[in-house]
């Protein structure tokens, strides 16, 4: 009998090395397969790349939908968008799935320092004061509290998922604070009134989306480099990859712009590193301090967009140097 179960036990094992050796055959297979059309892989990656610097959630379905609709514009047939396509296409471009557990989750440490390194070498050309850096981040500007205290049974209330985009830049040295940057959905919320002028908080601009746009960065790049020329300096902005960073076909005079690496953002981007953490502690605090004036007069716990940008302005001005 013994003899038998180890034959058993040696041919059950050389079945499990045959399985796992397939298995390590077909994984090299499928991740340096060769795309059967390039150029609607590439338009889709960009598209994927844009769509996370904004933060958005995306699927295996979003993938496949967009892909269609890339393949209509590039005129191309008798394409299959199977399931195993999209997974060979996440394989190539090293996509994977995350949980929301943080940015930094997602970079390669090992690379994170070849980046640092290079960035550090770029910089010692400019003194501390003239390496500015922008980032934008999403503002639900009027969230409130998940949970109520209670004595007994009450009723939910629907969370508003109300967003804006706020853009922070400053100097590595804290001494030259930009005016933050909002983007909301509206030009003129009724809430302005006909004599309220936006402009003397934050710089207001607007979109459908309420999101950062080529057009929308490069106007404001080129007012920052109209500031740095009326000051006498020459500047190196720092900034993210995203679609939206682009110098166009601006002529810059005393501003160079630097896209910092892919997926790196997270650990090298000094806005990221408690900046814009601060300035969102900053402004819920003051959100927290409306809400309980709003329970004490019996309103409705609510915020309109003069007062979100009141609290903007306020919020900035308090992160330290």
């Amino acid at each position: 009998v013994r003899p038998l179960e180890r034959q058993r036990l040696s041919a059950l094992r050389r079945l499990i090395f045959a399985v796992r050796s397939v298995s390590l055959i077909l994984s090299y297979m499928m991740h340096y397969r060769q795309p059967k059309i390039q150029q609607l892989e590439d338009a889709l990656f960009l598209w994927f790349s844009d769509m996370s610097s904004h933060h958005a959630a995306i699927n295996d379905e979003m993938l496949i939908m967009k892909a269609k609709t890339l393949s209509q514009q590039l005129n191309v047939t008798e394409f299959c968008y199977s399931r195993g396509w999209i997974q060979r296409f996440k394989n190539r471009r090293e996509i994977k799935r995350k949980l929301y557990e943080g940015e930094a989750e997602s970079a390669d440490m090992s690379l994170v320092h070849t980046g640092r390194d290079k960035l550090q070498q770029i910089l010692k050309e400019y003194n501390p004061e003239d390496v500015f850096n922008l980032d934008e981040s999403g503002l639900f500007f009027r969230l409130g509290p998940n949970y109520t205290l209670a004595t007994s049974r009450v009723n939910g209330t629907k969370k508003s998922k109300d967003q804006i985009t706020v853009a922070l830049a400053s100097n590595a040295t804290g001494t030259i604070k930009l005016k933050s940057f909002v983007i909301t959905k509206v030009k003129q919320p009724r809430c302005f009134g006909k004599t309220y002028n936006p402009e003397t908080y934050v710089r207001y601009r607007h979109n459908r989306k309420a999101w950062m746009t080529a057009d929308l960065f490069i106007d404001w790049l080129k007012d920052f480099d109209r500031q740095m020329i009326l000051t006498g300096h020459h500047v190196i902005l720092l900034v993210n990859n995203a679609a939206s960073h682009t110098q166009g076909d601006v002529q810059l005079r005393n501003v160079r712009l630097h896209h910092l690496p892919v997926n790196m953002t997270a650990h090298i981007q000094p806005m990221d590193a408690g900046i814009i953490k601060c300035f969102k502690t900053y402004y819920r605090t003051q959100l927290v301090k409306h809400y309980i004036v709003c329970a004490e007069h019996n309103e409705a716990q609510t915020v309109n967009v003069r007062q979100v940008l009141h609290m903007v302005k306020t919020a900035r001005d308090s992160v330290s140097q």
